[in-house]
């Protein structure tokens, strides 16, 4: 399994990795704690479903919070992230630069 995505200017000012609605059944059920590994390090982290309105119907959004991930917690727009499950409950997360 795998997921990559081009990172927004909203993802890399509020420090997260959006997950699409489409995508959801790769990663662990929203708000359960998950490992996140980069390189030798590792860190916990969930999907976090947020409220959202931008559509005018109410609906949630899902992001995959990365402030605590000092490796990758420097997004910037354009940024493609990639996330690899490993094994049970444990994925890998990689950031290529937008250069």
């Amino acid at each position: 399994m795998s997921y990559k995505r081009k990172v927004s200017a909203e993802e890399a000012k509020g420090k997260f990795v959006f997950i699409l609605k489409n995508a959801l059944k790769k990663f662990p059920q929203a708000n359960k704690s998950f490992t996140v590994q980069v390189g030798d390090k590792k860190y916990s982290t969930i999907i976090k479903p947020v409220h959202c309105t931008c559509v005018g119907t109410p609906h949630e959004h899902y992001h995959m919070p990365v402030a605590i991930i000092p490796e990758i917690s420097d997004l910037k727009k354009g940024d493609v992230v990639t996330v690899k499950k490993l094994s049970g409950s444990i994925y890998s997360v990689s950031v290529k630069d937008k250069a």
